[in-house]
């Protein structure tokens, strides 16, 4: 049986965070270091200075690229592309023996 070890570094996102990579690492049964690191969208954008919150469109990871985005957009998906959406780190325990560790600090 496998074991993973998660970690988030982020402000109200954590679930969202957990939930990405645990997905990269079950359902696309990606190794650790691209599981931490892939790009992802989170909540809505929330501006710290007013408090406003914008619910029109979602804080996506800026190295997606702009033709994703905008095809999206045909679609009525919007999204404020945003330096980082959250940091992970994971631990996983192969049945095997071997372990995995990667920190998303790009």
């Amino acid at each position: 049986m496998k074991k993973i070890i998660i970690g988030t570094i982020v402000c109200g996102l954590v679930m969202m965070v957990s939930l990405f990579t645990l997905v990269n690492l079950l359902d696309y049964g990606l190794p650790t270091d691209q599981a931490a690191v892939l790009p992802r969208f989170g909540s809505f954008p929330y501006d710290e200075e007013t408090g406003v919150v914008e619910y029109t469109k979602n804080d996506l990871d800026e190295r997606c690229s702009q033709e994703i985005v905008d095809v999206l957009a045909t679609r009525g998906l919007y999204f404020k592309k945003i330096k980082r959406v959250g940091f992970g780190c994971i631990t996983a325990f192969h049945p095997d023996g071997t372990t995995g560790a990667a920190w998303a600090r790009r």
